[in-house]
């Protein structure tokens, strides 16, 4: 029998220095998993700055937080339902939780008397005992865990040129610093554009979701890595039109993988081709 029994106790304090908002937290975790020999205690900081320098114009910002991702065989198969379990199970039960410190640094603001909002940042995530997939058989999977330093970058901006249209558009990328060999099968890449036109009781959107270069290694008794799926950079095009019949109906349609790209999820194993969904969303 799976069980896992798991509280968090924390204490959060906030407070306005003149420009400065300042909130702090510190959180106590306990897990237990039954199939595991002992429970893991987690001790959870938090902090974060902002400094208003012109009335939410400009406003710079520092981050500090930690995050425990449960890595039991339950949390597992909803990661990643194509375990190898024949070839994992003596390894399963005993897969530590994954850890991870995060701190950023960045800035957001607005300009253009507010039709422009915009967020940049840099950071790093010190993961301890992340998680990293390969490939044991065509269509199956291993996971190993790994110490892992990650520096990442991102922007992310909205402007609302004239009234009812929106365009947004987000960038980001990190590069990680590992050994291990296996390659860890996340897109190091990520960015999206989007479109959104609302008149009235209409609304039309367009959006691209552009999905770095995957790759994903095979299960290897050597100490060399053996790439067993490499899979390009591709684009996810959707589009939608959707009709506010009133404050509870709402009629939609939405064109997804327009373009017909073969994203995967997971290697072998790539989302459908272009499709359509309809139907109707009742707000009660």
């Amino acid at each position: 029998v799976y069980r896992d029994n798991r509280f968090v106790l924390g204490v959060d304090y906030a407070r306005k220095f003149a420009i400065v908002d300042v909130e702090a937290g510190l959180a106590y975790m306990y897990d237990r998993v039954a199939l595991r020999s002992k429970a893991s205690h987690f001790i959870m900081p938090r902090v974060k700055v902002l400094v208003d320098l012109n009335k939410v114009a400009f406003v710079p910002f520092v981050e500090l937080n930690t995050t425990v991702s449960q890595n039991g065989i339950s949390s597992l198969y909803k990661q990643n339902p194509y375990i190898d379990f024949e070839a994992m199970q003596h390894t399963l039960d005993a897969m530590p939780n994954t850890r991870s410190y995060n701190l950023s640094l960045g800035f957001s603001g607005t300009a253009a008397s507010s039709r422009i909002a915009y967020r940049a940042y840099v950071g790093a995530n010190f993961m301890r005992n992340q998680l990293l997939w390969y490939v044991t058989s065509p269509g199956l999977f291993g996971v190993d865990t790994i110490n892992n330093n990650r520096l990442f970058v991102g922007i992310e901006a909205e402007a609302r040129p004239v009234g009812g249209l929106i365009i947004g558009v987000s960038f980001y990328a990190h590069a990680d610093n590992e050994k291990s060999v296996y390659t860890p099968s996340d897109s190091r890449m990520k960015a999206c554009l989007n479109v959104e036109y609302t008149h009235r009781r209409w609304r039309v959107y367009a959006e691209a979701d552009v999905i770095g270069k995957r790759v994903w290694s095979q299960m290897t008794t050597t100490n060399e890595s053996n790439i067993a799926m490499s899979v390009p950079t591709k684009v996810d095009l959707k589009v939608g039109v959707s009709y506010r019949a009133s404050q509870r109906v709402e009629i939609y349609a939405n064109g997804l993988n327009l373009l017909n790209s073969n994203i995967y999820d997971f290697a072998y194993y790539y989302r459908n081709g272009i499709g359509f969904d309809a139907g109707i969303k009742l707000n009660f």
